[in-house]
């Protein structure tokens, strides 16, 4: 063998491992993802009620928008604690309550508020 042809023999051999090092590689095979658990539909969970959440949200607003957003409040609780009361698949009765409360709150904060305006009113006459 010729001192040439080991020269050329290491030549390929380098380039074939450096200049390309995957190539002579073993493939390495994809790792499998873990899939996320997926939690079993618990049939007594229970689906809130919309209009609980609408109650709920009113009331909370009418702090500022005062009767625009209290009477619909209240409205909107007597109706979702009804469908509460019928259905037994729908949760949410104590969200439509919390937003009855609030709407009656504000509601009865406007009529005292009212009341007194009209009182000093009819003091200055």
């Amino acid at each position: 063998m010729n001192p040439d042809d080991e020269i050329r023999d290491t030549t390929k051999f380098e380039q074939s491992n450096f200049t390309n090092p995957t190539k002579n590689a073993p493939k390495a095979e994809p790792k499998e993802q873990p899939q996320p658990q997926s939690r079993p539909l618990n049939s007594t969970q229970k689906r809130t009620e919309t209009l609980a959440t609408v109650s709920l949200i009113l009331g909370c607003i009418s702090l500022f928008c005062g009767v625009f957003t209290a009477l619909p409040a209240v409205i909107c609780g007597h109706i979702a604690r009804k469908k509460i009361k019928n259905d037994p698949k729908l949760g949410g009765d104590g969200v439509a309550l919390a937003g009855l409360i609030m709407g009656y709150l504000f509601l009865t904060l406007i009529l005292i508020y009212v009341v007194a305006i009209a009182a000093k009113f009819i003091a200055e006459v």
